[in-house]
């Protein structure tokens, strides 16, 4: 094979091409190719006559993939075919002939599960690192299952040289997994253990699967059309198991979990085919523990709730009783050492920055965490679990005079008082006086209505009616100034009655909403006295704009886009104004995976669900791509 001399090659690896490169923008042959290099692996492609093997030959020259060898090779009937590449003309070979893979450094199989599992410890056997398309090898334990971009720590054991098979997942899988995995893991590093895993609980996909996932014979009937595809859709042709699903539907639900290493997500899936020719759609509804934009606090965030968490204990009156109790997303580990008297020793795993200042905190204001101070088995130290993960962030901190008073903390193993957190139960012993005090009413200024145009009122009339011009003693201008402030207030804001009532003031509460709300409960009224078509559609124009209302004010920072965006390897396409959502056309022969239609579920309360449309190339990125893509991390 002749080496091309004196000409600078762009690596794949340091010069990734631009996403979304499509056939009509692909570089015309040249006479030197780049890619042909004597440092290069030598590869050979498995099933290089159909769709998917062809498709790997355009990735590998749309990625100037580094090669220094290729071989073609496929089925009895197939070998001796020409098939010109870079400028070359290949003959495919038999896979059966003795030593196919002889040399072999990668081989790319594009065959059937059957094919896969007689050739593939063929070719390992060579030596050779075998990036398998198919099905037969996915759910192995010890085969790899990987997409570059949501799990590359899984490549970790595998090097060139020393054969292993690497499992592509079902191209469903690949293009769903693409948008849900950077919501799922919200940014954080696959390697290290996560301090909470806020992960996704269920996810349920419908998937919309182009003719090409059906094999060539599929996509060349689309064109013909001799029978009914067009206009119509079909129940994915793979066999029906027992529990109703088909194999298509289950592939999804195992290599999700192996993939996400989380054998309790749940997930649900159902597949059909649509007369598309090779570009798959799916819609994909996720369910988180928490709500999305609660995830991944940053720095900024972290400190505001120490702070505010801070200013409640120093309001609390050093005679009175102090618990603290909740998910405080730390590890504070095992070891009580520099913390004596604030952690006990009797902790679970290890201490982290987040633990740190949890202990800090309590140190800081002469508590102890409850947890940490009785010897327990492990089951009763875990107060949070998710897949193979535990550990312990649900806290019980108190004042240290009370420590005598504290009995026992411990997690009760089999009650859970949110999702995968553990319910810890602390046991104290006081002393009470049973005192009655008599409520006396008092009325307070509504200071909660300092916002919006109000709060620019008040603000003029104090500048023009405070006394600012004073000089008299410091004492009497104060009590001069805090009369005018608190008189100006209770005009402008009004006064409450001075009963014990809860506070029920929420931000989103505002002039707009109340006088929406009042007129929404006008026309229900209305429409109960008398149906008529006018009073129906009055009511149901009021309602939207109570919708719209909160909508605009109940929009927190758009987390799920914001994670799309920085996500590699996935295009946001999502314009409400024209109501324009990926489709098939759109992504076909395209590298990234689109993401539209981005929306919360409103079955769920509290922003935990969300909903996405998904699209992705089959054979390119659900197939050719992934697999050359992890061809190309073997080369680092």
């Amino acid at each position: 094979m002749q080496a091309a001399a004196a000409v600078v090659v762009r690596h794949p690896l340091l010069f990734p091409p631009s996403p979304g490169r499509s056939a009509q923008h692909r570089r015309a042959p040249s006479t030197v190719r780049m890619a042909l290099r004597e440092d290069g692996p030598s590869v050979a492609i498995v099933g290089a006559t159909g769709a998917v093997g062809q498709e790997f030959l355009r990735v590998i020259t749309d990625r100037d993939f580094p090669y220094r060898g290729l071989r073609l090779l496929a089925s009895e009937r197939s070998a001796g075919k020409r098939l010109a590449f870079e400028d070359r003309e290949y003959t495919v070979q038999d896979l059966a002939a003795p030593g196919a893979f002889d040399g072999v450094d990668i081989a790319l199989f594009s065959a059937s599960g059957s094919v896969s599992r007689k050739y593939g410890p063929a070719a390992v056997a060579s030596g050779a690192v075998v990036v398998d398309n198919s099905s037969a090898f996915r759910m192995e334990p010890e085969v790899p299952l990987v997409i570059p971009e949501v799990n590359p720590e899984a490549m970790a054991n595998v090097r060139l040289g020393q054969g292993a098979i690497v499992a592509n997942p079902n191209c469903s899988t690949i293009i769903c997994l693409m948008a849900a995995t950077p919501l799922h893991r919200h940014a954080k590093i696959l390697l290290e253990l996560p301090v909470h895993l806020y992960w996704v609980l269920r996810m349920v996909v419908s998937t919309y699967q182009a003719a090409s996932g059906a094999g060539a014979a599929a996509m060349e009937e689309l064109k013909l059309q001799t029978q009914e595809y067009a206009f119509n859709i079909f129940s994915h042709n793979a066999p029906v198991l027992e529990n109703g699903y088909n194999e298509e539907e289950m592939k999804m639900v195992k290599e999700t979990r192996k993939i996400w290493n989380d054998k309790e997500v749940k997930v649900t899936a159902t597949c059909i085919r649509v007369p598309v020719m090779r570009a798959h759609a799916e819609s994909v509804n996720l369910q988180f523990e928490k709500p999305l934009d609660e995830v991944g606090l940053n720095e900024n965030s972290k400190r505001e709730f120490w702070e505010g968490l801070e200013d409640m204990v120093s309001s609390v009156p050093v005679g009175e009783k102090l618990f603290i109790g909740g998910d405080l997303n730390g590890h504070v580990g095992t070891s009580s050492t520099s913390f004596e008297g604030v952690h006990g020793g009797f902790g679970f795993g290890t201490r982290n920055q987040e633990g740190e200042e949890i202990l800090n905190f309590a140190l800081a204001y002469d508590m102890f965490i409850a947890n940490t101070f009785f010897k327990k088995r492990q089951s009763h130290l875990v107060t949070f679990s998710s897949g193979q993960h535990t550990s312990q962030i649900d806290f019980v901190l108190l004042r240290k005079e009370d420590r005598h008073a504290c009995l026992d903390c411990k997690v009760i193993p089999g009650e859970c008082v949110v999702t995968q957190h553990k319910l810890v139960v602390a046991d104290f012993r006081f002393k009470i006086r049973l005192q009655r005090n008599k409520h006396n009413k008092v009325t307070r200024t509504k200071w909660w209505k300092l916002k919006g145009d109000v709060a620019q009122t008040f603000k003029k009339r104090v500048i023009e009616e405070g006394p600012w011009a004073g000089e008299e003693d410091t004492n009497i201008m104060w009590r001069k100034m805090a009369t005018c402030i608190r008189k100006i207030a209770s005009e402008e804001f009004g006064l409450s009655q001075g009963n014990r009532r809860e506070v029920k003031d929420t931000w989103w509460w505002n002039e707009d909403v109340q006088k929406a709300i009042k007129e929404k409960k006008d026309c229900y009224k209305r429409l109960h006295h008398d149906k008529c078509a006018e009073n129906i559609e009055k009511y149901r124009i009021a309602k939207n704009i109570i919708l719209q209302l909160l909508s605009c004010v109940c929009t927190l920072k758009d987390t799920a886009r914001e994670i799309l965006r920085a996500a590699p390897g996935v295009t946001i396409i999502d314009d409400r104004a024209s109501n324009r959502f990926p489709t098939p056309l759109e992504v076909s022969d395209k590298d990234d995976v689109a993401v539209g239609r981005i929306r919360q579920d409103l079955s769920l309360d509290g922003n935990r669900g969300l909903d996405i449309f998904v699209c992705g190339d089959q054979i390119r990125k659900g197939a050719a791509l992934n697999a050359v893509q992890i061809a190309e991390m073997l080369l680092k």
